[in-house]
């Protein structure tokens, strides 16, 4: 006589949970360690259409992921420009560069420790990765900015 083996739902449910914590717990502490060589890392975020009065920060400042509140690191140099939009000129066929009135572009280079081998950049603080065209969503005292990273330098760090 055969004994059966019973087999519920709450048993697939933790036998999940259990396999899931074997294969993506290493995975998530492995993909974050840093490794290279230590170096300062300058990226530059561009915010588009902010209101004309937004006064940005001073040099110095600390930036902060607002996503998560990791630290990013300290403002280098920040400046703003007009904002344009491109338009299209259906009559002669081209596109041309218009203003927009009581808008502002702003660029805030920020500078931080970081650790950069042949296959990433790591911020040394808080192991964010750090990419040309990443979409970032920063905050600092008294504002806070949706944008995208459009420079990247790096120099050794001594």
């Amino acid at each position: 006589m055969k004994k059966r083996i019973k087999f519920t739902i709450l048993d697939g449910i933790i036998l999940l949970v259990i396999a899931l914590a074997v294969f993506a717990v290493p995975w998530f502490l492995s993909s974050r360690t840093p490794d290279g060589e230590p170096v300062w890392v300058y990226f530059t975020f561009e915010a588009r259409n902010l209101r004309s009065s937004f006064s940005g920060p001073e040099e110095g400042h600390i930036i902060y992921d607002s996503v998560r509140g990791h630290r990013l690191g300290e403002v280098a140099h920040f400046e703003t420009l007009p904002a344009t939009m491109f338009t299209q000129d259906l009559v002669n066929g081209h596109w041309t560069e218009e203003l927009i009135p009581d808008q502002i572009d702003a660029r805030i280079t920020i500078r931080a420790a970081a650790f950069a081998n042949e296959h990433r950049i790591l911020i040394a603080y808080s192991n964010v990765e750090i990419r040309v065209g990443q979409q970032m969503y920063i905050r600092g005292r008294g504002y806070a900015a949706g944008g995208f990273t459009v420079a990247l330098n790096i120099e050794p760090r001594d």
